[in-house]
């Protein structure tokens, strides 16, 4: 082949986007317990593939030993979590990619620890349950995703909405329980919510829509209201009082 063909052929896989992955050399695994034979592939750069228990490799593929059965069966096989292995078109066995997540917008694909889990920035899409395949697209850009959002915490529009999930991190004073809703109606109750993984390195807003209503057996009703006092508590035993705007 002359140095033209060899240009030739590094041009079309440039132009084409494949990305690729050899195969690694096919080998001949037997089990000695049964006396049967099988082909076996270990894998290629994108998968690590082990013999099933009770089975062990004699060497290359070639013809089984005498009086051993040529049989089919499934290898112990692991996917690799990299760039390559989980971008659209590559050639050889399939990465793992349940933590690629992809932006659409951008034309951007990532990794994300635990994406099944995670809550993702505006944008972003993570592995549908169910998915026959969950690729990069060959022309978008791999980047570094940091601007994750702890489970516990999800977004609405451009504000990240803490939410209180547990029974526990929730307290009231002694009030009036009607319905499943703890109603304070005295001066001096009040209520408390335990928030966690709250940013630390800037302005923190709360946003309150309070049901405020006449006292239980006056009617009820809306479009009444009242005075609220909200203060802080650190996790230190002073409280800190928070300026209203």
């Amino acid at each position: 082949m002359n140095i033209a063909n060899i240009a030739a052929i590094l041009a079309f896989f440039i132009i084409s986007g494949i990305v690729v992955a050899a195969p690694l050399p096919l080998k001949l695994i037997v089990n000695n317990d049964t006396m049967q034979c099988a082909s076996f592939l270990p894998g290629d750069e994108c998968m690590d593939c082990a013999p099933p228990d009770g089975w062990e490799i004699l060497g290359p593929y070639g013809p089984c030993p005498e009086d051993y059965t040529l049989v089919t069966v499934r290898s112990n096989c692991q996917g690799f979590e990299n760039e390559r292995c989980c971008t659209k078109w590559h050639s050889g066995a399939s990465g793992d990619c349940q933590n690629l997540v992809k932006n659409d917008l951008t034309r951007e694909c990532a990794f994300v620890d635990d994406a099944a889990n995670r809550t993702l920035l505006s944008g972003w899409m993570k592995m549908p349950e169910n998915a026959a395949s969950w690729l990069c697209p060959h022309d978008y850009n791999w980047t570094t995703l940091t601007g994750t959002i702890p489970a516990k915490v999800a977004q609405y529009g451009p504000v990240n909405v803490a939410s209180v999930t547990n029974e526990a991190d929730f307290l009231a004073s002694l009030g009036n329980n009607v319905s499943g809703w703890t109603w304070l109606t005295q001066p001096g109750q009040s209520a408390a919510w335990t928030f966690y993984n709250l940013p630390t390195n800037r302005r923190l807003y709360i946003y309150l829509a309070p049901l405020v209503t006449r006292p239980s057996g006056n009617g009820g009703g809306s479009g009444y209201s009242t005075d609220v006092r909200i203060t802080c508590q650190l996790p230190r035993p002073e409280g800190r009082g928070l300026r209203l705007r």
